[in-house]
């Protein structure tokens, strides 16, 4: 969650730089009558989210190759929080063999 808030922090700043401004989005209500049917709904989210993010960086990087690596370090850090959520929905699969 602190990478999370801190990405957000570093995107707001550079939409601000160019005179822009987070939209606020209405999330869908979290859903799941456990905990791993609530992490893997973020992981969906999380994993979309990412990659969309990842293909913005490649496409601003050939438009402004400044902004795009500073895209870079958020893209790569978030390819690591997928991968440890994956983990934790993995570790609270109610079906998976001890």
């Amino acid at each position: 969650a602190a990478k999370e808030t801190e990405h957000a922090a570093a995107l707001a700043a550079l939409l601000t730089e160019h005179r822009r401004w987070a939209r606020l989005v209405e999330l869908p209500a979290r859903e799941g009558t456990n905990n791993w049917e609530r992490l893997t709904g973020d992981l969906a989210i999380l994993s979309e989210l990412s990659g969309d993010l990842g293909r913005l960086a490649t496409h601003w990087n050939t438009l402004d190759p400044n902004l795009g690596d500073r895209l870079q370090p958020i893209v790569t850090q978030d390819i690591d929080v997928v991968a440890e959520l994956r983990k934790l929905a993995l570790r609270a699969d109610p079906q998976a063999l001890d």
